[in-house]
């Protein structure tokens, strides 16, 4: 950036994370940077913030799926600042924005009927950038488009005004004692913590409560903490059975070429899972 002047970056949160924690990031003249676009993946609120102060430039939040070619929603950059400058708009900064000019979205339980502002549910979206289907694959269309509507497999609460909060993908939702527990709750508060680099929650097989919670970390160099240290950190932040049963301390985590991390990878690991 400082040598090439870059003006727009369109970047994962696991890059914008990494540039973050890049040695002396703050020394670097990056005046030139006007915008940093970044999404295919959820944004932990407090890494947004640091990478919000660090770059001091517009950001914004595309939000969307491969079959939807591929935006779905934005979160704009004076719609950043708003958050950034007024706690009581703060939230905002978790939202993935509101549906973009063409596209209609709607959020449906699991008897695919609409549910009412704030609740859970599936996020759907239907508009002409929206895929015809899956290349010789009727019935994974089928579920896919039922009722004339994508289903995104994405677990979301969307509010009065529109705007959309992706809680996790349907099938990262933990189930532990017979609660359903968004793994991105968990991962919010282990990337609050100073020596969090990366972090990925799983739930993993438990004889006692079917899934526990499995916390996979990278800590940021010349730092140091326990597996207790950081279940009692989460414990003090969330309810007690949000927090981790267990915490693995890695050197990296699996992610794909995009540089999103790669859940499914980690379940393969360590529930033996195939896909």
């Amino acid at each position: 950036m400082e040598r090439e002047k870059v003006t727009d970056i369109i970047i994962v949160p696991t890059l914008l994370i990494a540039l973050c924690n890049t040695p002396g990031v703050r020394n670097y003249d990056l005046t030139s940077l006007q915008l940093i676009i970044y999404g295919a993946a959820i944004m932990p609120v407090e890494q947004l913030k640091r990478a919000m102060d660090i770059f001091k430039c517009n950001f914004m939040n595309g939000y969307g799926t491969t079959e939807a070619a591929p935006t779905i929603s934005v979160l704009k950059p004076p719609e950043h600042k708003i958050a950034l400058a007024d706690e009581s708009h703060r939230e905002m900064l978790a939202s993935c924005g509101k549906a973009i000019v063409g596209v209609e979205t709607k959020v449906v339980g699991p008897d695919d009927r609409e549910v009412a502002p704030g609740e859970l549910g599936e996020l759907c979206a239907r508009g002409e950038n929206v895929m015809m289907g899956y290349w010789g694959k009727p019935e994974d269309t089928r579920i896919a488009l039922r009722n004339g509507w994508l289903h995104t497999g994405d677990l979301v609460r969307m509010d009065e005004e529109g705007y959309i909060y992706i809680v996790d993908r349907l099938k990262d939702i933990i189930i532990s004692g017979g609660e359903n527990i968004a793994s991105r709750e968990v991962e919010e508060v282990l990337y609050s913590h100073s020596a969090i680099m990366e972090a990925a929650v799983i739930g993993v097989p438990d004889p006692k409560w079917g899934e526990a919670i499995k916390a996979v970390v990278v800590l940021k160099e010349n730092t140091s903490i326990t597996e207790k240290e950081l279940i009692d950190f989460c414990k003090e932040r969330l309810a007690s059975f949000k927090k981790p049963k267990s915490v693995d301390f890695v050197k990296a985590l699996p992610k794909n070429p995009q540089g999103k991390i790669q859940k499914n990878e980690l379940r393969k690991l360590y529930r033996g899972e195939k896909s």
